[in-house]
C-alpha cells in the first residue's frame, strides 16, 4: 500500500494540516493528473464527431466522463469498464439510457444490484455481449440470483455471456436459458453455486456451443 493509500484508508482521522508538506503536494499533483487525463480524453472524444464506436477504461472513470462519452457518442457499441470505483449507479443507468445500439458490455470487477443491471439491459437492448466480474461479490442466500433474473429479463438478445466469480445457483442459471433463447457462449468460471450433472449438464451442453464452468 502506497503512503497516499494509507492516508486515505487509514482508521484515524487526520488533519490535512499535520501532513509533511511533500506528501501534501504528491496528492495535489496526483489530482491534478487525474483532471488533466480527464480533460485530455474528453477532448478526444470531441474529435471523434460522435463517431466513437469503442471505449474502454480501467481506473478512474467518472460519471462526468462517462456521461460526456454517452451524450457525444451515441454510435457507441463496445463498452468496457473495470475497476472504476467513481463511477456511481446513477452514472452507468443514465449512460445507458444514451447508447441504445449498444452491442457488447463489460463490468469488471463491480458488485452492481440486479435492479441496476435490468435497468442498463432494458435500454440497451441490442446487447450481444455482456460480461459482468463480481470477484468482490458476497454470497447472500437471499438474493444470490438477482443477476441472472436481471439478465434474464432484459437481455434477450445475447448471444454471449460472462458471469465470473457470480453467486447464482442452478435456479439462476434455468432462468438465463429461458430468457436468453439465442444464448450461444455461457462462461461461469468460479461461479461456485452451479452444479452441473445428470439431466441439467446434458441440457446445457446441448444448447451451448461454448461451455465454461
Amino acid at each position: 500500500m502506497t503512503m497516499i493509500q494509507r492516508i486515505f484508508f487509514s482508521k484515524e482521522v487526520r488533519d490535512w494540516l499535520d501532513l509533511p508538506e511533500d506528501v501534501t503536494i504528491l496528492i495535489f499533483m496526483k489530482l491534478e493528473t487525474i483532471e488533466l487525463l480527464q480533460n485530455a480524453q474528453m477532448e478526444v472524444i470531441n474529435r471523434s464527431s460522435g463517431q466513437l464506436v469503442e471505449f474502454c477504461y480501467h481506473g478512474w472513470v467518472t460519471d462526468e466522463l462517462l456521461l460526456y462519452v454517452a451524450f457525444r457518442s451515441t454510435s457507441l457499441k463496445y463498452l468496457r469498464l473495470e475497476a472504476c470505483i467513481k463511477l456511481s449507479k446513477a452514472g452507468l443507468i443514465v449512460a445507458a439510457r444514451k447508447l441504445p445500439l449498444l452491442e457488447e458490455l463489460e463490468l469488471c470487477w463491480y458488485c452492481y444490484s440486479g435492479k441496476v443491471i435490468e435497468e442498463v439491459g432494458r435500454y440497451c437492448q441490442k446487447l450481444k455481449y455482456f460480461r459482468l466480474s463480481n470477484k468482490f461479490h458476497l454470497n447472500d442466500k437471499n438474493n444470490c440470483n438477482d443477476d441472472a433474473i436481471a439478465i434474464a429479463q432484459s437481455m434477450p438478445q445475447l448471444r454471449r455471456l460472462n458471469l465470473f466469480a457470480n453467486s447464482l445457483t442452478n435456479d439462476g442459471l434455468q432462468a438465463i436459458l429461458d430468457g436468453c433463447p439465442h444464448l450461444e457462449f455461457l462462461d461461469l468460471q468460479q461461479c461456485s453455486g452451479i452444479h452441473l450433472e445428470g439431466e441439467f449438464l446434458k441440457k446445457c451442453v446441448d444448447r451451448f456451443k461454448v461451455l465454461r464452468f
